[in-house]
């Protein structure tokens, strides 16, 4: 895998943040960022399939109802 090194504008508060965390996990600052990219990046890839899905505004069933039909209700 080839690297790339990416720089941001981070501004003090996020750089302070992100050395409480890297201090407190062990973990090096850049672990820390490379690994919340890469939920940032997953969670925004999981957003544009849910927006293709209701897109085809198919018909749903709302896990209320799904627990009352099977008796599963809290």
């Amino acid at each position: 895998m080839n690297e790339t090194t990416i720089t941001i504008p981070a501004g003090s508060a996020l750089d302070e943040e992100l050395e409480r965390v890297a201090v407190t996990t062990g973990h090096s600052r850049s672990d820390v960022v490379f690994w919340a990219l890469e939920d940032w990046l997953e969670d925004q890839a999981d957003a544009l399939a849910a927006d293709r899905v209701f897109a085809r505004h198919e018909p749903t069933t709302s896990l209320a109802d799904i627990r009352k039909e099977f008796g599963l209700e809290r």
